[in-house]
């Protein structure tokens, strides 16, 4: 019967990196991917040969180190975000190898740096609906208004938070509040951007609640 053997002297390359090398303002919960060449043994790419460091020194990070043969890409997606306004050095070790065992020539290895720490808090949003010093008759107030887009806007009475709602793309909230008492309410909203930032409080808002019928007292 026949014998075929398949002759594979070509080593692979790496022809594709993610983030790029040097690239800036990565995003910090970005993972990491190189494409080659050529179908991989998966078993050749692990956390020993996969890696990465910060580039100012240290251990390399705690990851997950997966291969898809059919695009042919190594992904390392760290446990924890990395650190903003950090360079990290990446490593594709010499180790990995295609699926006839050639390795890479030499290690394939560049550095990238993390976006910088958002510590803008984002501008007070506005409450711009039910009009100030109107009026509700049932106890149930819906209060609206815009802040920064994607935003977490928080309604509070005083320093009684009243509930929470996102932004939408184009900024606009809203919140309903139900049972609400007979009497003035005052209310003010803060916006918290997606970097943990609080902005100072809205100006408040008024509504007065009267649940009571008239009546007729002399005739």
């Amino acid at each position: 019967a026949g014998r075929t053997i398949t002759v594979d002297t070509v080593r692979p390359t790496v022809t594709t990196v993610v983030p790029a090398a040097n690239a800036t303002g990565v995003a910090v919960g970005a993972n990491v991917t190189a494409t080659f060449s050529e179908p991989m043994s998966a078993a050749s790419l692990t956390t020993s040969s996969v890696t990465l460091v910060p580039t100012s020194g240290g251990s390399a990070l705690a990851a997950t180190v997966t291969y898809d043969p059919a695009t042919r890409i190594v992904t390392l997606d760290p446990s924890a975000a990395l650190a903003a306004g950090t360079s990290y050095t990446a490593t594709i070790g010499a180790t990995a190898a295609d699926l006839a065992g050639n390795t890479l020539l030499t290690a394939r290895t560049w550095a990238f740096t993390t976006q910088t720490a958002d510590t803008t808090a984002p501008a007070a949003p506005l409450i711009t609906a039910p009009p100030a010093n109107s009026f509700d008759t049932d106890g149930s107030l819906t209060l609206s208004g815009t802040a920064e887009a994607a935003s977490t806007v928080a309604l509070f009475e005083g320093t009684t938070a009243r509930g929470t709602a996102t932004a939408a793309a184009d900024g606009t909230w809203s919140i309903t509040v139900t049972g609400v008492a007979d009497g003035a309410h005052t209310y003010t909203a803060t916006a918290t951007d997606a970097a943990g930032n609080t902005s100072a409080a809205s100006a408040g808002r008024t509504i007065t609640v009267d649940t009571v019928r008239p009546t007729v007292t002399t005739v």
